[in-house]
């Protein structure tokens, strides 16, 4: 923790920090941010939906340039978006953040990722057994 203090430019003497304590840090907004995303990764992929649906429809109805780029930059987001959620969604399952690539399937590549198995209860259950 204190080389972390340091590292961020806090002068000072180093917080003592006991177990179960909050650890507030100079970058503690972000931490904030990404534990949020860890634990509501569902938002992410239906915001993500959204966005592609409302992006791909505002770019196929335009006309003009502008409307194109606000159209595409929507479609960017939200497939970002998507990729975050079930990024959080395919590791909850004890599996690697890189199975979330499938979501750029489609709804086939969707499908694969709700039908995974859990990895992380069977190696749970495994555990149990011993």
């Amino acid at each position: 923790v204190e080389h972390s203090f340091r590292k961020a430019g806090v002068e000072g003497p180093t917080p003592s920090i006991g177990f179960g304590q909050r650890v507030i840090s100079p970058a503690g907004n972000c931490v904030m941010v990404a534990d949020y995303i860890r634990k509501n990764f569902y938002w992410c992929i239906f915001w993500g939906f959204v966005l592609q649906c409302v992006g791909g429809s505002v770019t196929a109805m335009s006309h003009s340039l502008l409307l194109t780029v606000l159209g595409w930059s929507a479609y960017l987001v939200g497939t970002a978006l998507l990729l975050i959620g079930f990024g959080f969604y395919v590791r909850s399952k004890g599996r690697s953040p890189a199975w979330c690539l499938l979501a750029l399937l489609s709804l086939a590549g969707w499908l694969i990722l709700i039908l995974l198995r859990d990895k992380s209860l069977s190696a749970l259950n495994q555990k149990n057994l011993e």
